[in-house]
């Protein structure tokens, strides 16, 4: 369970800085006059902490 958050999280990292440099490359399910860089981070933001926190809790302790 831990690599699917940890691909989840990398996924998401990837996403979010095109998102910043092009935020209609990734927010395709947003009508195009809404497609900016704030709607960028409030999509993939919360989705990179989530993903950060649900990967720490479910790694194996060495």
């Amino acid at each position: 369970m831990g690599d699917f958050f940890l691909v989840l999280l990398i996924v998401s990292i990837t996403m979010f800085f095109i998102g910043l440099v092009k935020p209609t490359f990734v927010l395709r399910w947003i009508p195009e006059s809404n497609r900016n860089r704030m709607k960028v981070v409030s999509s993939f933001g919360p989705i990179i902490l989530i993903s950060f926190i649900l990967f720490g809790i479910t790694i194996e302790s060495p």
